[in-house]
């Protein structure tokens, strides 16, 4: 959990990678702020330790970047831009990564986005709490494991842009989401600091 842009999305994707190339995991990505190809890029990128979405290779170094990533095929990419955002098939996809695809690991960026396909009148904090009972329960049920993101609530004063030190009665809409979850990671950086270094450091907070 973190503040807006303060990098969760590239911790998931440093995990990510780590999970893949190193140890050889099988892994589903569910990004819902992302396409499919700015996730490819992110994870090619940290491969080769370069901006690719800045500065990209020719085609045939790309094609060769992408067969050391993705030519295993143990990572498998949620389409956002074509895919069905209700709760009940949300859950489904997961249900479909662990049975079918034989994903052991499977992550959700971010679980703030299954608010945005709630019918209106929804209760957004009780479907948000079903929500995370039902991934802790299928997390159980399937034998996988679920890596989540999510937003944080604004707090009073200090931003978090600005540093502010994360707690779990900030967790956005639902507490239900840190009570079913085995480990919490705050995420905290100063995305504000007058000093470009200290800008950088991020901090984790469990």
């Amino acid at each position: 959990m973190a503040g807006t842009g303060l990098g969760k999305t590239i911790a998931i994707a440093e995990l990510e990678y780590d999970l893949v190339i190193r140890q050889g995991a099988r892994v589903a990505h569910m990004g819902f702020e992302d396409t499919r190809r700015d996730v490819q890029i992110r994870l090619l990128s940290i491969h080769i330790s370069d901006r690719l979405d800045i500065e990209p290779k020719p085609d045939d170094a790309m094609r060769a970047i992408h067969g050391e990533v993705f030519g295993a095929g143990n990572v498998w990419l949620f389409d956002p831009e074509t895919a069905e955002w209700t709760v009940e098939v949300i859950l489904s996809y997961v249900r479909y990564c662990a049975k079918a695809l034989d994903a052991q690991i499977i992550l959700i960026d971010p679980m703030s986005f299954i608010a945005a396909g709630l019918s209106a009148g929804d209760d957004e904090r009780r479907t948000l709490d079903k929500v995370s009972r039902d991934l802790a329960a299928l997390e159980k049920e399937l034998g996988v494991h679920l890596q989540v993101t999510h937003h944080l609530t604004r707090p009073e004063g200090t931003a978090h842009e600005e540093g502010a030190q994360t707690s779990l009665n900030q967790v956005r809409g639902s507490g239900g989401i840190a009570n079913f979850a085995t480990y919490v990671i705050g995420h905290e950086r100063n995305q504000q600091a007058e000093d470009p270094d200290q800008s950088l450091i991020m901090r984790l907070r469990l």
